[in-house]
């Protein structure tokens, strides 16, 4: 276990104590750990709060989350010297968050927003296989053949994709969910069986949905969102 995550290091690489000090507050109960009175030099985890003498020194609600509507055309970087780019669109006031699930620039819909480094770990490691849902219009007609490959996999930076699931809603528009995040997969996979996209909206990115939210909308998630997202934490 890493000391570094401890109490007793905390406390004095963030206040004016040392090591001893920080030993001798907990022990005598000047210390508390999500309001709880704490006496030994318990790990600290994410979201957890930290206060000594009734000084909060670690907030563990500081997190903010967003949900975002993605407009086609936005670069997915907080560069501001690209016009186009996110961080002018959203502006100042959000320039503290970054964006969680990078869309290309001629995709829309679903983007997480937030200041939550442990969310931001855990949506991008592969072995969360998270499900990730797209609505794909492509150019040329769909056949069942198209359908299938899709679904086993199709070979494409220097890699088999990952099985996955396709509905089809029309000739030209299906339904994709997987559970992979390559560059540009979905567009990649498309070319490699023939076909080109000509348009992409994700909709879901595991419990959080885009639902009614249009263009260049954010919302704060809600209680349950914010759960399963933490709840992520949780593994590994």
């Amino acid at each position: 276990m890493n000391t570094r995550h401890k109490l007793i290091y905390f406390l004095a690489q963030n206040t004016a104590l040392s090591k001893r000090e920080a030993k001798i507050a907990l022990e005598t109960g000047r210390v508390r750990l999500n309001q709880q009175v704490q006496f030994t030099n318990e790990l600290i985890k994410p979201y957890d709060s930290v206060f000594l003498d009734d000084i909060c020194i670690l907030n563990g609600e500081r997190f903010v989350y967003y949900k975002y509507y993605k407009p086609p055309g936005i670069e997915c970087t907080l560069n501001k010297s690209i016009p186009e780019s996110l961080s002018n669109l959203l502006g100042v006031a959000y320039n503290h968050l970054f964006y969680v699930g990078r869309l290309d620039k001629d995709s829309e819909g679903l983007l997480l927003l937030t200041n939550d480094g442990f969310i931001y770990n855990k949506i991008i490691n592969p072995t969360q296989k998270i499900n990730k849902q797209y609505i794909v219009q492509v150019e040329n007609e769909i056949n069942n053949d198209f359908k299938i490959k899709m679904e086993s996999g199709v070979n494409i930076l220097g890699t088999q994709t990952l099985a996955c699931q396709v509905d089809l809603l029309d000739s030209y528009t299906f339904v994709i969910n997987l559970t992979q995040g390559l560059n540009r997969q979905i567009r990649r996979m498309c070319f490699k069986l023939g076909n080109y996209v000509t348009s992409l909206k994700r909709l879901s990115i595991g419990q959080i949905k885009l639902n009614q939210l249009k263009p260049g909308e954010l919302m704060l998630l809600d209680k349950e969102e914010i759960a399963w997202l933490k709840n992520l934490t949780k593994v590994n």
